[in-house]
């Protein structure tokens, strides 16, 4: 759904933290390497799947090898997931099981509240709570939950590097009424930025 997307969109370039925020509709098809490689870091979201999920993982970790950062956000890491190197190569920090979308209300669990990732995020709330059924893997670290306990950010490292993964759908209630409310954006600024 491209309204969705935009609202990611327009709610990133409000941040003013990034000098562009363009999307690339991986649905019909991949980008390649080079296309990457005009911009510092990938927001990977999925809703209605990717045209070639194999050679998506496969270019978004040459893109990451080569010095790009790479967030990869629900369903990317849930029921539509991002395969090929990516999954083969040990990217992923949420173990890509499935989706489930329940209720969440309850105050987020800061499991290192002194994370740059947490910084001005302190609810995160959700009628539908869209996100992956599995844990953390590839030695991720959860960072916070969701209220009810399930992982919500998981940080790791890949080659020296950092790499993150949200385990919530991006688009917020702006657009739909059950998606989240609260502190998404900054979220998602953090993990762009980190």
């Amino acid at each position: 759904n491209s309204g969705y997307i935009s609202d990611v969109q327009t709610k990133l370039n409000a941040t003013g933290a990034f000098s562009a925020v363009d999307l690339f509709a991986a649905g019909g098809a991949t980008p390649t390497l080079a296309q990457l490689q005009a911009y510092s870091v990938a927001l990977v979201v999925s809703d209605g799947g990717f045209g070639d999920p194999v050679a998506l993982g496969n270019v978004l970790a040459d893109y990451f090898d080569a010095g790009g950062r790479v967030v990869i956000a629900t369903f990317a890491n849930a029921s539509l997931a991002v395969r090929g190197r990516w999954d083969t190569g040990g990217y992923h920090l949420i173990n890509p099981t499935g989706q489930e979308q329940p209720n969440e209300t309850g105050a987020l669990q800061l499991i290192v509240p002194t994370s740059p990732l947490l910084v001005g995020v302190t609810k995160l709330t959700a009628t539908s709570a869209y996100r992956s059924t599995g844990g953390a893997i590839n030695g991720g670290v959860v960072i916070a939950n969701w209220g009810s306990g399930k992982p919500l950010v998981v940080a790791g490292t890949k080659g020296g590097k950092n790499l993150v993964s949200l385990n919530f759908y991006p688009p917020s209630s702006t657009i739909r009424a059950d998606f989240w409310v609260g502190d998404g954006v900054n979220l998602l600024k953090n993990a762009l930025l980190f």
